[in-house]
Formats: structure tokens, C-alpha cells, sequence
């Protein structure tokens, strides 16, 4: 009979919209490679990805492909999984890791990886902050994007209460609160780990307002912390929670520096003039009561397991400022002239039966992402309300050339856009 595979939505991102693949029969293939060589789906995809970033700017002529043809190529991708997996050609030269190789080309700052791991070029500046400070690995916190960007401001201060929060802290695009965000988070993140519970059940669950943090803290919090809340009442089960996630995140820092690791590698170089925004790294890094190498202060250490290493109590809490990220190469201002254009989508799963699989719609360009997708809905009816929800949260990821854009970004005449809804069971 056929053979079942499961794949996690990381995996299949690293292997499929990462590398401008749309259709999971395209990247399914090349997940099978990598389980037949035991090589991690998640670092291979990056390491798939600079090389398709050096043939597109002609570093790679052995390639033997015209420049930007290796994107979304699925048997020339496979290939190279085999290669890296035999230690031949440009695999070979894959064999030292993703960083040496872009070393090599010239390439540092396309190397998207943070303390070793492949991370994701993300607009939203509270998800780049957390995989690339999380001290367990970007993977924790996978469930941070539940509140910025898709939560309003009262919802996120509801959430993080009684954490303050400057103006533009819900955007995903400004830099305002971002450190004390994802300080916040991974806090939670830890915590619901070290409980067993699913983290991704847990933020919808709150993200939804089915509960709040003391209520699910209720459910799910160990025994031994609920003993300490019912000894001692001046200290929620929720903020007991937090206080044993922030141990935790303090305890693996700790861990970290001394096998070697330094705040260099929360500041990655592909992201580093972002990071150091003063409500970025500074924030976060002042919250988490670290050093200048990025480990646990003394203070800090003497706050481990107890209530008190939650004190947000910092000069920077109350001088914050509002800082929006200023807009780069793939976002500008809309005051040029506009004229119809057409622009191909690359669709999957339910909007490929609903619109075709690459289908062509002509608009009045260039305009913001979320504009072309409501015109889309209108002269397309049958995708109303799959593209853009009430309230103008955009349902399907948006790529171009392998980067996730959002509501701002400018579509354009001759724009290739990827649209991959959500998987089931990731």
C-alpha cells in the first residue's frame, strides 16, 4: 500500500515555501530524502536556501541553471539533498555548515540561522526577537505569533496584564515593547513545557479568551506550585507559572554561556541592526536580568525559583518610545501612479479548487497586500472571506521570492505571490 509520511508545518515550511515550493507534492519528496539520510528537515532547508540565493546572484555556475531557476525547483532541490548526503559537489561544500559556505561566498548576511539553528526571515519584529533570543532554541517559541499581530491592544494587555505596554505594541511592526513581548513569552512557553501541555493549545485558549492565564495556570499547573499558591495566597498560580518559566529560561541561559554561548549569538548578523533597537534586544536582555556576554547576572541568580525574578521594575519600562521599523527594499510608499498589472498566485490545497493553481488576476497596481487580496475576493467569489477576515487579518501566508510579506507590503505588476493556507495536525 502507499507509504504514510507525517510532517511537521516547520519541516514542510523549510522544505516548501522556504524554497518556493507551494505544492506539498513538491516538498514531500524532498522531506523523504531527508528521512531517508537522517538529515534535520529544518537546517537542511536553510542551508537549501542560500545556496538558491547564491545561484540567483550567479555564485553557483556548476549549477548549470540560469540564475533564480533553482527556487521552487523540486527534483534539482532533492538532488542536492542527496548530495549533501553522499558528501559530493556543491554538497560537499555544504559539509562544514551553512555559515562557512555563505563565509565563502560572500554571503553572511543571508545565512538565516540563530545559535546554530535555521530560524525565518519574519516582518513581524516580536517573532525575529523570539527565535533568535529564546534560550531553548527558536522552536519554543513557536506559538508567540498568537498575540502580536493577532491580537488588538486591549486583548494584548489583557493577556500580558499587569505588564505595561507602550503605545504600538500590538503592531507587528514596531519595536515598541517587543523585548518585555517575547521576555513575556518565553516565560509562558516554558512554563506550559514544563507542565506537559500542548503550547499551541495553550495559545489559542487564550488568544480565543476561553481563559486567562490564572484560569489555565488552574488546569494545568504541577502539583507543587499549586501547593505553594494555596501556602502562600499574595502570589497568583499564574505568576507562579511565569516565575517557573523565567527560572527555567535563566537556568538554560546559564547552561549556554557555559558551553560557550554569548549575546553575539542572540544578535545574528543576518538581523543584528534590528536587534539592537533599544525596545528589542536591550529590553528583552534588561528583563532577563543578564550580563554583557549574555549571562545571568548575580541578582538574577538569587531570584531563581522564587516570585521575584518577575520584577519588571527597569529604568527603560517607563522612557520607552514609539519606534515602527522603518520599511525596507520590499516595502514603499504607494503614491506612485497606477495602472493595471497582472499578478500570478500560486495556491494549494483549498484556494487551488477555488481559484486554480496558478492563477492570473488583473489589478489596479501597485497597492498594499491587503487591498489586492480584498480586490481579489471581489472579482473572485468563490475565495470571499478565505483570503482577508473581518477586521483585515490576512488567512493564507503571503511569500514573494521566499520572503513572507504582510498587509503593508506593496504588490506590483508582474508579482508572483505563493499563498499556502494552514496544515491540519502541525
Amino acid at each position: 500500500g502507499p507509504i504514510r509520511r507525517g510532517g511537521r508545518f516547520s519541516a514542510f515550511y523549510a522544505l516548501g515555501p522556504n524554497l518556493g515550493l507551494t505544492d506539498l507534492d513538491a516538498a514531500l519528496p524532498l522531506l523523504a530524502a531527508c528521512d531517508d539520510a537522517g538529515i534535520d528537515a529544518k537546517e537542511i532547508g536553510a542551508a537549501l536556501a542560500l545556496v538558491c540565493t547564491a545561484q540567483s546572484a550567479g555564485k553557483l555556475p556548476e549549477l548549470e541553471l540560469p540564475p533564480g531557476e533553482l527556487w521552487g525547483n523540486s527534483a534539482a532541490l532533492r538532488a542536492l539533498i542527496d548530495d549533501v548526503a553522499q558528501g559530493r559537489g556543491i554538497g560537499r561544500k555544504l559539509e562544514r555548515g551553512a555559515r562557512t559556505f555563505a563565509a565563502a561566498l560572500g554571503l553572511v548576511d543571508a545565512v538565516f540561522e540563530a545559535k546554530g539553528q535555521a530560524v525565518r526571515l519574519e516582518s513581524n519584529l516580536a517573532v525575529l526577537l523570539a527565535q533568535c533570543v529564546s534560550s531553548r532554541g527558536a522552536d519554543p517559541m513557536r506559538a508567540n505569533p498568537f498575540s502580536v499581530g493577532h491580537s488588538d491592544r486591549a486583548a494584548l494587555m489583557k493577556l500580558l496584564a499587569p505588564l505595561d505596554l507602550p503605545a504600538g505594541a500590538e503592531d507587528p511592526l514596531d519595536a515598541a515593547g517587543k523585548g518585555r513581548i517575547v521576555w513575556w513569552h518565553e516565560n509562558w512557553m516554558a512554563a506550559i513545557d514544563m507542565s506537559g501541555f500542548c503550547a499551541f493549545s495553550a495559545a489559542g485558549l487564550l488568544a480565543d479568551g476561553v481563559c486567562d492565564v490564572d484560569e489555565l495556570a488552574r488546569w494545568i499547573a504541577p502539583e507543587t506550585l499549586r501547593a505553594e499558591c494555596d501556602a502562600d495566597a499574595s502570589c497568583s498560580i499564574g505568576e507562579r507559572m511565569l516565575a517557573a518559566g523565567a527560572s527555567i529560561a535563566t537556568l538554560q541561559r546559564a547552561l549556554n554561556a557555559h558551553l560557550g554561548a554569548t549575546s553575539e549569538h542572540d544578535r545574528p548578523a543576518f538581523a543584528r541592526a534590528t536587534l539592537d533597537g533599544p525596545q528589542m534586544w536591550p529590553e528583552y536582555a534588561s528583563l532577563r536580568g543578564v550580563d554583557d556576554c549574555g549571562a545571568p547576572s548575580r541578582e538574577t541568580w538569587e531570584r531563581v525559583g522564587d516570585p521575584s525574578i518577575l520584577d519588571t521594575r527597569r529604568p527603560f519600562l517607563a522612557a520607552a518610545t514609539h519606534v515602527r521599523r522603518e520599511p525596507d527594499a520590499a516595502r514603499s510608499s504607494v503614491s506612485e501612479p497606477r495602472s493595471t498589472g497582472v499578478v500570478c498566485l500560486r495556491t494549494s490545497g483549498v484556494l487551488e479548487r477555488a481559484l486554480g493553481k496558478d492563477a492570473r488576476v488583473e489589478l489596479d497596481l501597485p497597492i498594499p497586500l491587503v487591498q489586492a487580496l480584498l480586490e481579489i475576493e471581489r472579482a473572485r467569489p468563490a475565495v470571499t472571506g478565505m483570503l482577508v477576515r473581518t477586521g483585515g487579518e490576512i488567512v493564507p501566508a503571503v511569500y514573494r521570492a521566499a520572503r513572507r510579506l504582510d498587509g503593508q507590503d506593496v504588490v506590483r505588476a508582474g508579482d508572483e505571490l505563493h499563498l499556502v493556507v494552514a496544515l491540519s495536525g502541525g
